[in-house]
């Protein structure tokens, strides 16, 4: 089969802009590249097939019903809340909640000089990470590294499940110190 261009043209009353119905007409099965010019782009710009159809997708997910977006906004909206509330009985951390993040900080400045029964004595908050880590398998983020120390970040974006596992963690691990 021979290919054919198919010419959709904008019109001066919208600014030249093409119309998505009249684009969305264009397209077909056997389309296999978009190539769009403007009067500011004259060379235009060139869209393969997968690049159009990954459009077309992200487009229809975002004109589709928002249902399950409302339901996983309440879950992260409620999941810092909870974490907070988890940790906040630990002794020697100090919940930091930045507000509109996926993490939380918690200082560990009380926890600096203690002991780790395996990691030994834990001089900063990298020593506490590495304990995490190595001795009881919570991967947390150093502090240092976003200008935050003696501190370090944890992500609430995992299950309700696994954020209450990493806060019995990080419960045991603070009772572990001596």
């Amino acid at each position: 089969m021979q290919a054919r261009k198919v010419l959709v043209r904008g019109e001066a009353r919208n600014g030249f802009k093409v119309i998505p119905d009249a684009l969305r007409a264009a397209l077909n099965d056997t389309t296999k590249a978009v190539i769009l010019n403007a009067l500011s782009n004259p060379a235009g710009v060139t869209y393969s097939r997968s690049e159009y159809v990954s459009q077309a997708a992200a487009i229809a997910a975002l004109d589709g019903p928002q249902d399950m977006l409302r339901a996983r906004n309440e879950t992260y909206r409620a999941r810092p809340d909870m974490l907070v509330q988890a940790l906040s009985d630990i002794p020697g951390l100090q919940v930091v909640n930045p507000g509109g993040a996926f993490y939380l900080y918690l200082d560990c400045g009380d926890l600096l000089g203690k002991t780790h029964p395996k990691a030994g004595k834990l001089n900063t908050s990298f020593d506490i990470v590495k304990a995490l880590l190595e001795h009881h398998g919570l991967a947390v983020v150093h502090g240092a590294a976003f200008s935050h120390d003696p501190a370090f970040r944890i992500s609430y974006a995992a299950s309700d499940k696994t954020l209450e596992k990493a806060a019995g963690i990080l419960h045991d691990f603070t009772a572990s110190l001596t």
